[in-house]
């Protein structure tokens, strides 16, 4: 199953949630929202980001308000989320 995870620059959360990834050995691939073609393609898809990171896992987006409790990353969420991958 496909790992998409959206970022933005300069965010603090989203290299937090990259080495997450890192260290569960899960592939992934990086999408900057500062572009505009990555944009134009989620918002065709009625997916509107307001923040980063996002974690797009088969068919489902997790937002930065799903895996995040203020700056602190929801660890044992995102074992669930990449589990229910597999």
């Amino acid at each position: 199953m496909r790992v998409k995870l959206y970022v933005s620059p300069m965010c603090p959360r989203c290299e937090m949630l990259k080495r997450a990834l890192k260290e569960m050995n899960v592939e992934y691939e990086v999408l900057d929202i500062s572009n505009s073609d990555v944009m134009a393609d989620l918002v065709m898809r009625d997916i509107f980001l307001t923040e980063t990171p996002a974690l797009e896992v088969g068919d489902h987006v997790f937002f930065a308000s799903d895996l995040f409790n203020g700056d602190h990353l929801l660890v044992d969420k995102l074992r669930e989320v990449i589990k229910g991958r597999e």
